[in-house]
């Protein structure tokens, strides 16, 4: 049996699409065919070991595949094993079966690279459900061993995070274990300094990647803007993420007023820049900020800082600011989808502006941290995972794939025994896919222009 119309569909459609880019030699400035600031190029370079052009083909690449994906999902649902990128290269997996020949065949004609899997990702989905019943019925004694869990494309398996020395019983089903500790989310300290980029004229954008401040019992934590957007009425937006509205950090059911959202300014707290009208923590952490009309016209604008933070992870520089300014930005001309292996960067408060690359996607953690009930866990899903650094004041922050938006830093690991912005060995970094934002609120739009 062959797969028939969808099938013919897939494999038309990839056939048009041309094949990524090969490398060339980068300058560390803009260019009209590459439309990235000089800084994300000196990212790049520093913390990718790849130019600016092999970037943007990885990126490019990255798009190609995880469209892909969706139709490979649906033409050969019994031997689809999912994608990756490696390297340059995007890679499909395949597994026996009927309409593995058709599936592999699409793959090459799309241009990737085709690999072979025991099992294929509706396989592993069912697994993952078993695990989740499995896990739903466990006693705290179990589960407080558990960090969290999702499909490996990579090692075609079920991976679930375990505290050290953690050891599943025969019923949690066939997994993969790997040692980890509790993520942790949170805003940052009050004493945040605001930045030397950010003190800025009375009428300057506000930009993804700027701080801002919440109130909590008198005093101003803060947390940094993610992607500028518009809501369904057209009113001006900042998406960032939910964990930072303060109505989310005690029991949901006894949330109040709206929350404001403050500026932040060189002497602290400034003035009330709008208020978070939706927001969710758990499943997903997302929050929407609606601005205030005063304040709209500076919003109104789709770019991302790309200021950096001397002493951060991969930094040379030294010295006693905290921040140093940014003449360029980047500009965000549409969204996309995660995919292990792809090219990412990302901005924050407190570590600033780096690049690595997608660890996982897809995956569920149980998190702790949250202001006012540090202990209590929290289930997020559907995240992605990279492994830059990232600690509190950086939540919400803008995570992008090449001028794509693609999320918002959620939480992470660190060690927390060094002082920010660095991160130390092995850093996690949990992110919360765009994407299922701009589904979850029909009618809200990350800013293009």
């Amino acid at each position: 049996m062959r797969v028939g119309t969808t099938s013919r569909m897939i494999a038309g459609c990839c056939a048009l699409v041309a094949a990524a880019s090969g490398p060339a030699a980068a300058e560390p400035a803009r260019s009209p065919d590459l439309p990235l600031p000089g800084s994300l190029v000196a990212a790049i370079a520093r913390d990718l070991r790849i130019d600016a052009r092999e970037y943007v083909a990885r990126a490019g690449t990255a798009e190609r595949l995880t469209g892909f994906e969706t139709l490979a999902g649906l033409a050969y649902p019994r031997v689809f094993a999912g994608v990756r990128m490696d390297g340059t290269h995007g890679v499909v997996a395949v597994a026996e079966g009927i309409g593995a020949a058709d599936a592999r065949h699409a793959a090459e004609q799309a241009g990737f690279t085709v690999e072979s899997a025991a099992e294929s990702m509706a396989a592993l989905l069912t697994r993952r459900g078993a695990f989740e019943r499995w896990l739903a019925e466990q006693p705290a004694a179990v589960t407080d061993g558990i960090r969290g869990y999702g499909i490996d494309v990579e090692h075609n398996a079920l991976t679930v995070r375990v505290v050290a020395g953690t050891r599943l019983p025969a019923e949690a089903g066939s997994v993969r274990t790997v040692p980890d500790d509790r993520p942790r989310t949170g805003p940052g300290p009050e004493d945040t300094p605001p930045g030397i980029g950010f003190e800025s004229e009375a009428d300057a954008d506000f930009i993804g990647g700027q701080p801002f401040g919440v109130n909590y019992r008198g005093h101003t934590p803060r947390c940094t803007l993610g992607f500028n957007g518009a809501d369904a009425d057209g009113h001006a937006v900042n998406i960032t993420a939910g964990h930072c509205d303060p109505n989310n950090w005690f029991d949901p059911a006894a949330s109040g007023d709206p929350q404001p959202v403050y500026e932040i300014g060189a002497d602290g707290r400034a003035g009330t820049v709008g208020h978070f009208t939706e927001s969710e923590l758990g499943p997903h952490d997302w929050g929407v900020i609606r601005v205030a009309d005063s304040y709209a016209s500076r919003f109104r604008n789709n770019l991302v800082s790309t200021r950096s933070v001397p002493g951060a992870e991969n930094d040379p520089a030294d010295g006693p600011q905290l921040v140093r300014a940014a003449t360029e930005t980047l500009t965000i001309d549409g969204t996309a989808d995660p995919v292990a292996g792809a090219p990412v960067c990302k901005t924050g408060l407190m570590t600033g502006y780096t690049c690595g690359t997608v660890d996982s996607v897809d995956q569920t953690f149980l998190i702790a941290g949250v202001p006012g009930d540090e202990q209590r866990p929290v289930r997020i899903e559907n995240m992605f995972t990279t492994g830059l650094c990232s600690r509190r004041g950086d939540s919400g922050g803008p995570v992008f794939m090449g001028s794509k938006a693609v999320g918002l830093t959620s939480s992470g690991k660190a060690d927390e025994t060094l002082p920010a912005p660095r991160c130390g060995p092995a850093p996690l970094h949990i992110v919360q896919p765009i994407g299922v934002v701009l589904r979850e609120n029909p009618g809200l739009s990350v800013r293009t222009e």
